[in-house]
Formats: C-alpha cells, structure tokens, sequence
C-alpha cells in the first residue's frame, strides 16, 4: 500500500489503495475516510502543476463550470469542457401551484439543487409572493443556500455532507406532525422523500426540472476518447454519468478512465454504468473534488486503480 500526502485539511488524503475490493460486478467505490494523517503544505504549495498535461473532461454545464475549469488549469490540466446534459424546466410543474397556494402550512422547504432555486423562484414570484415571506429552507449544500440567500430567501439548515439520507437525518428521527415540501428534478428517486415519510413527516414533492442528454457534444467527445486524450472524467451528478454514457454508447475502453465523481450516488451511478476506476470525495463538492484530484490521479499513475 502506498501512501501519499495530501492537504492537512482533506481527512481523505491518505493511504490510498492501489485497488479495490472484489465485488461481484467488479471493483467497489472506495471513499477516503482516514482518521489520522499528518502535517502536509496547503493545498496550492503541492497541486500547482500536478496535472501538467494531463486532460480532464468537464461536464458540468457552462455557467457552473467556469470555477472548476479555471482551478484544474491552474494545476496544470487540460480541461475539455462539454457539458453532459441540458437543463429543461417543466413548463407546468404538477402540483406547484397548489404547494405555492399553500406554503406557509409547511414547516420548511427544501431544495437539492441551485437549478432548483433558480426555476422555483421563477415560479414564486410570478405569484406575487417574495422568498423572504415563506417558511426557511433546507438547502443540500451552501452553493444552493447562497443561490436562495441571494433571492430573498432565508437557510434554516444545511447538511454536513450534502446528500439526500444526511438532510434527513439532519431533521431528525421523529417528524411527526412536519410537513415539507421538497423541489426536485425528475429523474432523481426519492428517497429523500421515504425516509421523511418513514420518520412521520407529511410532504409534497414536486418535480421543477428534467436533463437530457447533450448530444451537441457527442462527435468530439468521441474524438477525444479515440485518441486517449482524456485521463480523468468528472461527474457533479447521476446525471451528468448518464448523460455522457448516451454520448459514447458502444465505447468500452472509456470504463478503465478514472472517474471523479461528487458524492457516492453519483459514484454508484458511475460504477452502474461500466466505470471500475471510481473515486469520490468525503466533502461532498466541487471543491472536495478539487482537492482530491491530484492525489488521485498521482496514485493511479504509479499503477493504482
């Protein structure tokens, strides 16, 4: 096992495994969890350069890439940036406008997403009602917390780790008498939503938005992997995996890329999908992301997997 020093304030740098634990279907996600690690030089002092040469495709899209791209820059990459899906909101959200007629009956709502605040917005004010006025939100994480601050609204929670099961458990094992009101896109499942039914909650979900596939960047993504230009792939979503999948269907090689990915639903979506070289972060972020990428990558060169 080899051990390799990462930032003092990234809990996940250590002792990375050169490879994974034999599952059934192929190797398991690994998340870098170690309790103890020493002193290390921040992270700018040891990533700048780091990935000289090496491609990295995003595929977040434009208006929330332009932060990741700049920083992979900076440690040396060469980024390709294609987006793999579209946002599409609902033109008519089923059951929007009765939860809007309605919103101050619930105890809070909760968003998953910044697209979410963006098209919810849209909607509340068209109703003549300001952000600041309904009862405080429950944001996954502090981007799409600052996205509702920055309209009006007030955060009464945010999850350490931003997933679904922590905002749940954020709220506490007994709902009774609760009631919430969670604004989701389509194709995620809900457990979110069970788990606050199972505690005794009351809710509404309501579906704002659905992604599609980007085929707009199929041909040159596909030029890309022929020529083993890309050596690590980032996915923000379960969705961004998909999108990317539809876009190179028939390619097998593209399962052997590493693969960063946000959180371990992405990461599962990632290994559903073929990709046996996946890692995530234990900062569910961007930035966890960023700061794990070089260790990473670094690892799997000295022939980790």
């Amino acid at each position: 096992m080899r051990r390799v020093i990462c930032p003092r304030r990234s809990p996940w740098a250590l002792d990375l495994p050169r490879r994974f634990s034999t599952m059934a279907a192929g190797r398991s996600l690994r998340k870098f969890t170690p309790e103890n690690y020493p002193e290390a030089p921040e992270m700018s002092a040891i990533s700048k350069g780091m990935l000289k040469g090496v491609g990295v495709l995003v595929t977040r899209s434009k208006d929330q890439a332009e932060e990741m791209v700049e920083k992979m820059e900076d440690m040396g990459a060469i980024v390709y940036h294609i987006p793999a899906i579209t946002i599409l909101p609902v033109p008519v959200p089923t059951g929007l406008r009765e939860a809007i007629s309605r919103i101050l009956t619930y105890d809070a709502v909760i968003f998953t997403s910044t697209n979410g605040v963006e098209i919810f917005y849209d909607h509340l004010t068209d109703a003549g009602i300001s952000p600041y006025d309904i009862p405080g939100a429950v944001c996954v994480g502090p981007k799409t917390a600052a996205a509702w601050e920055e309209v009006g609204g007030r955060t009464e929670k945010i999850p350490e780790r931003f997933s679904g099961s922590e905002i749940a458990d954020l709220l506490g094992p007994d709902l009774t008498g609760k009631s919430y009101l969670i604004l989701r896109p389509e194709v995620v499942r809900s457990e979110l939503g069970a788990m606050l039914v199972e505690a005794g909650a009351v809710i509404d979900e309501v579906v704002l938005y659905r992604t599609v596939s980007n085929r707009d960047g199929g041909p040159r993504l596909r030029a890309l992997v022929d020529r083993h230009a890309v050596g690590v792939m980032t996915f923000t979503s379960p969705s961004s995996v998909h999108g990317i999948v539809s876009l190179l269907h028939g390619i097998k090689s593209i399962r052997a890329i590493l693969c960063l990915c946000i959180g371990p639903t992405t990461a599962a979506a990632a290994r559903a999908a073929g990709f046996v070289n996946v890692h995530y972060p234990d900062d569910y972020t961007v930035e966890g992301m960023l700061e794990m990428l070089p260790c990473v990558y670094s690892e799997g060169t000295k022939g980790g997997s």
